[in-house]
C-alpha cells in the first residue's frame, strides 16, 4: 500500500514541476484541454499568398506589355523616313493573286499613267498610313479586266518600298462614274478602293463603275 502511494506521490509532484517549467501557451492548453491556435499564423500564411499572387500577376502584366510594345515598335516605320512621291513616280506594284491581276502602281491617276499601268489618286493616303487609297487600272486584259472576278475576302497585295500591305474585299459595286458619296477621304482607317470602268473589256468610255472596298489585314503603320 505505501509503495503506491509512494508513486502516486512521486507522478504529481511530476506533473507539478512539468507545469511549472514548461512554456506559458502550452501549460494553458494542458489545462484547458484545447489544441493550438493557429489562427495568426494561417492568417499570414493567407496574406503571403495573396502578395505573392498580386506580384506574379504583375510581373505578368508587365511581360505582357513589353512584348506587345516590342512588337508594335517592330511593326512602326518612321513617316520620316519616307519621302512623298511625285506624280507619275512608280510606286511597287498592285497584285490580285486569285485572278491573276499583277500590275506596276504609280503615283497620280492621268491618261498617262494609266496608259502604262494602275495609278493612285494623288489625294490618297500611301500605304501604311490612315486614310483611303483610291486606285483606278483600265478595264482591259492584263490591267483590271480580272477586277469583275474578284469576290468577297479575297487578298490584294501593295508592294512598297517600304513595306508589303494585305488588304482585304469587303464589298463591290457598280456605280456612276459621278457619284462622288461612293467614297470618303476622311476616313480614319486604312481603306482601299479599286476601281475601273464598267461594264468589263468594254473599250468604249461609259458611265459606270466598278468598286471594290477593302480593309487591311497586314502591314507597317507609319508614324
Amino acid at each position: 500500500m505505501k509503495h503506491i502511494l509512494s508513486i502516486l506521490l512521486y507522478t504529481i509532484v511530476g506533473l507539478c514541476i512539468m507545469l511549472i517549467i514548461l512554456p506559458a501557451t502550452v501549460r494553458t492548453m494542458i489545462v484547458s484541454g484545447k489544441g493550438p491556435d493557429i489562427s495568426v499564423e494561417n492568417n499570414m500564411d493567407d496574406e503571403a499568398i495573396t502578395q505573392s499572387s498580386y506580384q506574379i500577376k504583375q510581373d505578368i502584366d508587365a511581360m505582357i506589355q513589353a512584348k506587345a510594345e516590342a512588337l508594335e515598335a517592330a511593326n512602326t516605320i518612321s513617316a520620316a523616313t519616307i519621302t512623298k512621291p511625285i506624280t507619275a513616280q512608280r510606286l511597287g506594284e498592285v497584285s490580285i493573286d486569285r485572278v491573276g491581276i499583277q500590275m506596276n502602281l504609280y503615283f497620280g491617276d492621268t491618261t498617262a499613267i494609266l496608259s502604262i499601268g494602275a495609278g493612285m489618286y494623288e489625294g490618297s493616303a500611301l500605304p501604311g498610313y490612315p486614310g483611303l487609297k483610291l486606285i483606278a487600272a483600265h478595264n482591259g486584259k492584263g490591267q483590271f479586266g480580272e477586277l469583275g472576278s474578284v469576290v468577297v475576302g479575297d487578298l490584294v497585295t501593295i508592294t512598297m518600298p517600304y513595306g508589303t500591305y494585305t488588304y482585304q474585299v469587303k464589298e463591290s459595286k457598280v456605280v456612276n462614274a459621278n457619284d462622288t458619296t461612293t467614297y470618303d477621304f476622311t476616313v480614319k482607317d486604312d481603306k482601299l478602293i479599286l476601281y475601273t470602268c464598267y461594264p468589263m473589256y468594254y473599250s468604249s468610255a461609259t458611265d459606270q463603275r466598278l468598286f471594290l472596298y477593302c480593309d487591311k489585314v497586314s502591314g507597317a503603320v507609319v508614324k
